[in-house]
């Protein structure tokens, strides 16, 4: 993940979206998602990591999360929110 913290999300992201994955699954990548973009750990080098994210990635980021909330699986739909 410090290699490329981009890719990380990228994948978080994957995992949260795929509708394959059981249900327990996208719901801790949702969680680890969130941890991340909040700098839950407080790591100086990702602060503000989400801000300075470019517009597009942003917004592929932004766009798979709002498709999650339709997930027919509530505890997916509840973490993601």
């Amino acid at each position: 993940m410090d290699t490329d913290p981009k890719k990380f999300v990228a994948s978080l992201v994957r995992v949260v979206a795929d509708e394959g994955n059981t249900q327990d699954v996208r719901a801790m990548a949702c969680v680890v998602l969130k941890n991340f973009i909040i700098n839950r750990s407080r790591d100086p080098k990702f602060e503000n990591y989400w801000v300075n994210l470019d517009l597009e990635f942003k917004t592929h980021i932004k766009t798979a999360v709002l498709a999650t909330l339709a997930s027919p699986h509530g505890l997916v739909r509840r973490q993601i929110a």
